[in-house]
């Protein structure tokens, strides 16, 4: 052994050679008068815990906060919160730990200056970071994360990463150049193009600068047209922080004056009304028929929120958040209505928390998450169409989004409102024994009380034999309509699936 390493250390390579050794043969066959290298390694005494020198050395912290993290298991987890995170972190933050051999991230629950007393202290590993400082989990939803990991079996972490309003993820604001106004053009007539017009007005309704790209997606002219006006004076260059806004809530809108209602409406509207005014956690079921106008008592019930300076919700299927949805809400509301549905990123979404926190928005209409809009002063929420079964949600945290809906409604005392024209066999039960307030709308009302309702006839197949599916009354009303050169839509069972089986010849199922 002397000799072998005498000839390394007398090689030019000594130091590479050294390197290239190989410790295990060395602790195995060396002793400690052979250790030249300090390679060798004593055991520990009799009864010493092999891996107390990995052990952290012990630490004390000011604070700790107690975290539910993102993994398929209950319970808190106690973090050591260091000093320069001391006046940053608070209940509700979302935080990046160190969760067994891998990070991961949580939301703080509970922030104390002790730890767990069943805890050792050298066990307890300190938060890494908080993610999006700017951002925590209210108080109410935090409250309403732990009924829904309860009621839904859940664990706790999991379900308030559903609940944040973009996940547990980290947004820093980003700088970007963006134009704004030197000053207002005052009348513009013969001085500015029809294009420079446009983007002049545009600026002018905007809540802030916006971005080159932006100016172009909404107005749809050249970067000529934005040099020209910069040439002139009239715009200037500011950094500003980069914000993420779709071309729709950038073009001015014309608002429309609410429409007039009919006996029906002005009742389920005014005890709309009234629950909001006497701030009564109230559950009522908007039964209208089929173009009965429940979307505008939902609009003029909205309206009244924002006059008392409330925000609302409005929950609809995600069949139903259709461009013409969403064009009747910006209608009414202008650019104060928001979208939240799941084809939205990240980022986003954390746009969207911005407008939100901002006050910019105010209306927020979406599918099931839009529930957990962190909305300070909420003052209605309306579920439409109410029966769907989208609103249940199917896959990782499953729930209900209208119960939810009606759980946070009793939370901040505020109305709910579940409309439908086939309401959900649990609502109208709630509605019989008096639990929800049943409010009807029997006749059709607007455009759509001039036009007959549509005649619907059943066709018993017990006295009609159906060839190749289809009864003879239907085939004839087929060929009349093909005659008079109009069109019909023929909706069909799915194909090879049988769910019951029929008797043509006396209709036994």
């Amino acid at each position: 052994m002397h000799r072998v390493i005498r000839s390394f250390i007398s090689s030019e390579s000594a130091g590479k050679a050294a390197a290239n050794y190989n410790l295990k043969t060395m602790r195995r066959k060396s002793t400690p008068q052979d250790d030249l290298f300090g390679l060798w390694a004593s055991p520990l005494p009799q009864g010493q815990d092999q891996c107390a020198k990995a052990r952290p050395s012990r630490i004390q912290y000011v604070r700790y906060a107690r975290v539910a993290v993102d993994e398929p298991v209950d319970g808190l987890f106690d973090y050591g919160v260091p000093l320069p995170l001391v006046e940053q972190i608070c209940v509700g933050s979302i935080v990046e730990v160190r969760f067994g051999p891998k990070t991961t991230c949580g939301c703080v629950v509970e922030l104390s200056s002790s730890h767990s007393p069943e805890i050792s202290p050298n066990r307890i590993l300190p938060v890494k970071r908080i993610l999006t400082p700017e951002y925590r989990i209210s108080p109410d939803l935090l409250e309403l994360g732990k009924w829904m990991s309860d009621y839904y079996f859940s664990p706790l972490g999991q379900t308030l990463r559903c609940i944040s309003f973009f996940g547990f993820n980290h947004f820093a604001p980003e700088i970007q150049v963006a134009y704004s106004l030197t000053r207002l053009p005052g009348s513009p007539s013969g001085k500015f193009t029809e294009k420079q017009l446009k983007v002049l007005r545009l600026l002018e309704t905007s809540h802030f600068p916006l971005s080159a790209k932006e100016i172009l997606r909404a107005t749809g002219v050249s970067a000529s047209v934005l040099d020209a006006l910069l040439r002139k004076g009239l715009v200037q260059k500011v950094l500003t922080e980069k914000r993420e806004v779709s071309a729709a809530n950038l073009i001015p809108v014309e608002l429309e004056a609410p429409l007039p209602l009919n006996a029906d409406q002005n009742r389920a509207l005014a005890a709309v009304r009234r629950a909001m005014d006497e701030q009564l956690s109230s559950a009522f079921v908007l039964h209208g028929v089929t173009g009965s106008g429940k979307t505008e008592v939902y609009l003029q019930a909205i309206q009244h929120a924002l006059d008392l300076g409330k925000e609302a919700i409005v929950l609809v299927p995600e069949i139903s958040l259709t461009p013409q949805t969403l064009q009747r809400f910006s209608r009414r509301f202008g650019n104060t209505v928001g979208v939240y549905h799941s084809k939205l990123s990240s980022r986003e979404k954390y746009e969207l928390w911005r407008r939100i926190e901002s006050r910019e928005c105010r209306v927020l209409v979406g599918a099931r998450s839009a529930l957990f809009a962190p909305f300070e002063n909420l003052g209605i929420i309306v579920v439409d169409e109410e029966h769907d079964p989208s609103f249940k949600q199917q896959e990782g945290l499953r729930y209900s989004a209208r119960d939810v809906a009606i759980w946070r409604a009793r939370q901040r005392d505020v109305p709910i409102v579940l409309g439908s024209a086939t309401p959900s066999l649990e609502s109208w039960r709630q509605a019989a024994a008096q639990r929800y307030r049943l409010l009807e709308l029997p006749r059709r009302a607007g455009h759509a009380a001039t036009r007959p309702a549509p005649e619907v006839r059943c066709i018993d197949l017990r006295a009609e034999k159906a060839v190749m599916g289809l009864a003879p009354t239907l085939r004839a009303a087929l060929l009349e309509t093909v005659a008079r050169g109009e069109q019909a839509l023929v909706f069909i069972n799915r194909r090879g699936y049988a769910p019951v089986i029929a008797c043509d010849a006396c209709g036994w199922l």
